[in-house]
């Protein structure tokens, strides 16, 4: 039986003493996952201040619904990659 491609990448790095092929992907996969929370609350809250508005401004109610998905959706769109 074989090993699964990541202990062989781990031994073949240990090898050739080219850790930074270990530390790279962990260390973008541990920056992703502890931001992410975060990032998503801010992006919840600003769709809810525009929700808010939108409940004050009954004459700009969907423009203000479709602004505020626009930027909601464009912000996650680039904090994911």
């Amino acid at each position: 039986m074989s090993a699964p491609r990541a202990v062989g990448g781990s031994a073949k790095a240990r090898r050739t003493e080219q850790l930074i092929h270990l530390v790279g992907p962990v260390y973008t996969n541990v920056v992703r996952m502890a931001t992410t929370p975060f990032v998503l609350g801010c992006l919840a809250g600003i769709f809810g201040y525009f929700i808010s508005l939108s409940a004050v401004d009954h004459a700009r109610r969907w423009a203000l619904l479709v602004v505020d998905l626009a930027i909601s959706a464009t912000l996650h769109g680039s904090s994911t990659r």
